[in-house]
């Protein structure tokens, strides 16, 4: 009979690591989804004056978000 104990080598807890993408990088995603629903129930009707402005600035978030990753990388 041994003494030694049933446990003796317990592998190390794994750590998991879940992160979220900065502000910066969501941008795009928050404006168009925004617009995209702001349209689709009709709260802004589709010949308004309102949505050119709408859909620049979102295609100018995705041209932001982009140029700040190219920026980050380096």
């Amino acid at each position: 009979m041994t003494n030694k104990k049933l446990n003796s080598d317990p592998q190390p807890a794994r750590a998991f690591y879940v992160t979220v993408p900065a502000a910066s990088a969501v941008t795009a995603a928050a404006s168009t989804g925004t617009v995209t629903t702001a349209l689709m129930t009709g709260a802004v009707p589709a010949d308004s004056p309102l949505v050119w402005p709408l859909v620049v600035l979102c295609v100018a978030s995705m041209a932001y978000d982009v140029c700040k990753r190219h920026v980050g990388r380096r």
